[in-house]
């Protein structure tokens, strides 16, 4: 078998042999819920020079640490998921999601009073015309303690662990905490927007995008477009690793790959 270091791209034996050895692995992180309301454009409406969608079609879709999470399992993998949303209909409508795309949610923990984060895109036609966040602001400390408590239970016997952690403030230091205290020799992913805080847990890889590779790596980067930036991230993988605590820096360049 060809060996992942030598792999450059995807590859059709990784999915099969997931799907054969079928590993544990719990994804911690923000959930979201992501809906698409395709309708036509005929007309404008009548207070403002704004276009009338009549919607047609409502669909939904795990996103944010939802969406790796159904990923994995539809890749083969038994996946359990760690994260906050609300008792609202958002909340329970994302959870059958994960149910029936068998994700084992008995770690996402349901908080009566706050709103599962939902992002819902209008589409006129082939054309996104607005997109709609319904989100809280910072959890409630006692919503964040309950996630930290929910944790070690879900990591316990892991093969993996994935965190996504897109800045919502819900995985803070006790959840980091959580996950140190429990993770053992699970092989750890960081996907978030600020990779330093997790550098404690020394992960396997982190995957930041051109953007937050330039916090890391405090310059104008991205540069201009005639620029290299495959070579800047190669000639300061140095700091990228320093800042990161990884043993691995995959950085993801839009147009110009990873």
């Amino acid at each position: 078998m060809t060996a992942l270091s030598e792999t450059r791209g995807l590859a059709e034996w990784v999915p099969v042999e997931l799907a054969r050895v079928a590993p544990l692995i719990t994804v911690v992180g923000d959930v979201i819920l992501d809906g698409w309301w395709t309708g036509s454009i005929d007309r404008f409406c009548r207070e403002a020079p704004a276009p009338v969608v009549d919607v047609q079609r409502r669909e939904y879709a795990p996103g944010g640490a939802a969406n790796t999470a159904m990923n994995l399992a539809a890749l083969g993998a038994r996946v359990r998921l760690v994260g906050l949303v609300g008792t609202d209909d958002a909340g329970i409508r994302l959870s059958a999601l994960l149910d029936d795309a068998g994700v084992d949610t008995s770690g996402l923990v349901a908080v009566p009073g706050i709103r599962t984060t939902t992002k819902n895109r209008i589409i006129g036609g082939d054309q996104v015309m607005l997109r709609l966040d319904d989100q809280d602001g910072e959890p409630p400390a006692e919503a964040v303690a309950a996630l930290a408590e929910a944790v070690p239970a879900s990591v316990s016997g892991s093969a993996a662990v994935v965190v996504c952690d897109y800045g919502t403030g819900a995985l803070g230091s006790a959840v980091r905490a959580a996950l140190r205290g429990s993770i053992g020799e699970a092989l750890t992913v960081v996907d978030a927007h600020d990779p330093r805080p997790w550098a404690e847990l020394a992960p396997a890889i982190v995957t930041p995008n051109a953007l937050e590779a330039a916090r890391l790596l405090d310059t104008g980067f991205p540069p201009k477009p005639a620029e290299d930036r495959a070579a800047l991230v190669t000639d300061r993988r140095a700091e990228l690793f320093a800042a990161t605590g990884a043993s691995a820096v995959v950085v993801t360049l839009d147009r110009d790959g990873t």
